[in-house]
């Protein structure tokens, strides 16, 4: 693990985010990094906006599994980085309404009867 993961973890830890949330949030900065090559340390706001996008266009990931990437990253940003400047770049994608399915007056009648 590098330092900026350990960084990660540790601070993590020290905000007493569930074991489960850790993990999840370092496999996340992992697979950015894999993703784009490039040093934690030196990430842009271009990066981020091509990954947000390349979650969203290319892996087809539901709302609010890139929500959870997205919080992992400003998290990773904010906390270790010491940026305040992700948010623009990483806005929370909107959740899509759906409408509930509605019975039609036969289908409740056979379903009580």
């Amino acid at each position: 693990m590098t330092k900026l993961l350990q960084c990660l973890r540790d601070e993590l830890v020290r905000r007493d985010y569930a074991a489960p949330t850790i993990r999840s949030y370092i496999q996340i900065v992992e697979a950015f990094r894999e993703h784009t090559g490039a040093r934690l340390d030196r990430l842009t706001p271009a990066q981020l906006r091509r990954y947000h996008l390349y979650l969203l266009e290319e892996r087809r990931l539901a709302v609010g599994t890139v929500v959870t990437q997205i919080c992992a990253l400003r998290f990773f940003c904010r906390y270790v980085l010491k940026r305040r400047d992700v948010r623009e770049d990483l806005p929370y994608p909107k959740q899509r309404l759906r409408l509930p399915v509605v019975l039609s007056p036969d289908e409740v009648q056979r379903l009580i009867a």
